[in-house]
């Protein structure tokens, strides 16, 4: 009994570690989990009809298999479901990006239209552009642009 124990120990945790990589059917982890409690019934029948200590401890850790065997569905359906919200999540970050950029450029066409209407000179910067560099540039297009006028 003590060699069915260890068993199952050894199924316990490789079905967590097969859960947790997706490497595992739910009907696969069902029929582990209906095993390992037969053989948990298995153990207190035979520890009923004849009881000692080896049994009792035989039929404990095989009932505790069995459990965390059902442990293991509850983190299937778990890691499936945040493997969906993860896809989810990153959908929607890509929408809010498409957004953001499409109202920014939007938001920026409509204060050049402005500036144009108010006669503002008007200049988009890279923030990255170092403050001095940025100065330069719009003075220079800006005494260019009188030049020409």
């Amino acid at each position: 009994m003590d060699a069915v124990f260890a068993g199952a120990v050894v199924v316990v945790f490789a079905s967590a570690v097969a859960v947790v990589f997706g490497r595992v059917s739910n009907r696969t982890l069902r029929a582990l989990s209906a095993l390992l409690g037969s053989a948990a019934v298995a153990a207190w029948v035979a520890f009923a009809l004849k009881p000692n200590r080896e049994l009792a401890v035989a039929a404990t850790g095989l009932t505790v298999c069995a459990a965390a065997e059902l442990g293991a569905l509850a983190l299937q359906r778990l890691v499936r479901r945040t493997r969906d919200v993860e896809g989810q999540l990153t959908e929607a970050e890509a929408r809010l990006d498409e957004l953001v950029a499409k109202e920014t450029e939007a938001h920026i066409a409509e204060i050049e239209r402005f500036c144009g209407d108010q006669g503002v000179d008007y200049q988009l910067f890279d923030t990255s552009m170092p403050l001095d560099y940025a100065l330069f540039a719009f003075l220079s297009r800006r005494q260019f642009l009188t030049r020409v006028r």
